[in-house]
């Protein structure tokens, strides 16, 4: 087992935290993109029937269905898993934005050889600590997992550190290179 220098460990951190970053942001993207369709095709659904009624005198049973399928779906859409996860992304990204710029910032006096080794060791513990308070604060139980957007975070992350440090990451690996 190799033994990661701590400049290195810092380094891993503030990759993995900045992955963290686009991943959450991509779900949050998602959910409120599902969230704002529904509510459009529900609004839809609601109102054309409702104005459609008159048109539609003749085909009763058209009229029923969409309806019950507006009803039911209201309904329904109060208990869609991934609605409830909206609001507390919607928190936690803005205050990891935040840690993110103070291990940025942190990372400069690190790569300029200003801080000891039980400085960075130090900052990794309190800037992880952080992390996981604001993750218990906001997303507790929250588990996340799709290929498709761990795939595009991780471009987005590799993007965000070869223009912000003009570096080149291999896929796959959260190391300078």
């Amino acid at each position: 087992m190799e033994v990661i220098g701590l400049k290195q460990k810092y380094w891993n951190m503030y990759s993995q935290l900045n992955f963290d970053s686009h991943y959450l942001a991509l779900f949050l993207k998602r959910y409120v993109f599902w969230s704002n369709l529904i509510s459009v095709t529900l609004a839809v659904l609601t109102s054309g029937s409702v104005t459609a009624w008159v048109i539609w005198q003749s085909y009763p049973l058209v009229w029923a269905i969409i309806v019950a399928f507006s009803q039911i779906a209201f309904i329904i859409k109060d208990h869609l898993p991934f609605l409830k996860y909206i609001s507390p992304l919607k928190y936690l990204l803005p205050e990891l934005e935040k840690l993110l710029l103070d291990i940025d910032y942190t990372w400069e006096k690190i790569n300029h050889n200003s801080l000891s080794d039980n400085d960075i060791n130090d900052l990794v513990f309190d800037f992880e600590a952080k992390w996981l308070e604001i993750k218990e604060k906001y997303t507790p139980n929250l588990s996340l997992h799709s290929e498709k957007i761990r795939m595009c975070a991780h471009k987005t992350n590799m993007g965000y550190f070869a223009q912000k440090y003009n570096l080149i990451i291999e896929k796959g690996d959260n190391h300078a290179t």
